[in-house]
């Protein structure tokens, strides 16, 4: 059995998910210990992975000198059955990896930054399958059903018909969120011309008091919901025939889940960290640069082409 630990950003989980099924389309079976609200995205995007909590308690103390004194019987098991073990968390030389290759009897330990180097240019998937490779782990050929997952719907929206979009206008740097008015513009004239629009805010939007911005900006009442839950956002997406949004984790689930996404980069390199799904248009400029740089009118020349 293949162990996988990965508790990075959401979007950073999903981007690694293209790697991860490639490895799952093997023979031998995969656990995934990731956060409760990754695990709930698994369990769309990866189904036949098995899941669990990194917030166990055997698996928090991996971080504590001398590691979990005990275990239940399920995790015992699943770490008395590993071959290898796939390390997105922590360094080679870390307390972790030490108390993960004994509690794994020595099993060899893959450790991956979830991140490339600055100077990587292709698919972050990329670089995660290069580092797989280069430990010697088969992974099967790249196809699409190892680059995104199931689609969410079957549907299939028809041009000229009104669409509903789901827009989230957030992320977790604030460098990679487009400017909030221009958001609300962008809505109205998509509302003018028939589209129905709903906003999606997270825990960072609504901190940041991103609800109270939009209002500002309308006559009308504008539609939003809050995201507290993962399965807020799958609801959501159900609901909608068309994305947008920013750099950012529930940008990069849209696309997994085959929903017509359109993702805007500013300061991030498309090239690198691109949203990886079979229905996905990136707006980006050139070269990396400030968010600001596009324009309301520009995005939605762009909208107009399906």
């Amino acid at each position: 059995m293949q162990l996988v630990f990965h508790q990075a950003a959401l979007g950073d989980f999903v981007l690694a998910l293209p790697t991860l099924r490639r490895l799952g389309s093997q023979a031998e079976a995969v656990t995934l210990v990731v956060p409760w609200s990754h695990g709930r995205v698994a369990a769309r995007l990866m189904p036949e992975a098995r899941v669990l909590d990194i917030e166990m308690f055997e698996f928090t103390r991996l971080w504590s000198e001398g590691g979990p004194s005990t275990m239940s019987p399920a995790v015992a098991e699943v770490f008395g059955d590993v071959t290898h073990v796939v390390n997105f968390v922590a360094n080679a030389e870390s307390t972790w990896t030490k108390n993960v290759s004994r509690v794994c009897g020595g099993a060899p330990i893959l450790t991956v930054p979830p991140r490339p180097p600055h100077d990587w240019t292709m698919a972050v998937h990329a670089w995660h399958a290069e580092q797989l490779a280069a430990s010697h782990v088969a992974l099967c050929p790249i196809s699409n059903e190892t680059k995104h997952g199931s689609p969410l719907r079957t549907d299939v929206w028809q041009p000229g018909a009104p669409r509903r979009w789901v827009i989230h206008p957030g992320s977790g740097g604030v460098a990679k969120c487009w400017p909030i008015a221009r958001y609300a513009t962008l809505r109205q004239q998509l509302v003018e011309r028939g589209d129905d629009a709903v906003f999606l805010l997270g825990p960072a939007e609504v901190e940041r008091g991103v609800a109270d911005k939009l209002r500002d900006q309308f006559e009308d009442t504008v539609n939003l919901r809050e995201i507290r839950e993962i399965d807020d956002l799958f609801f959501a997406l159900n609901e909608a025939t068309h994305y947008l949004g920013n750099d950012a984790g529930p940008t990069h689930v849209a696309a997994q889940l085959g929903l017509p996404t359109t993702a805007l980069f500013g300061p991030t390199d498309p090239r690198v960290w691109a949203p990886v799904g079979p229905r996905v248009r990136v707006i980006a400029p050139p070269q990396p640069t400030l968010i600001t740089w596009l324009t309301v009118d520009a995005l939605l020349d762009q909208l107009d082409v399906d």
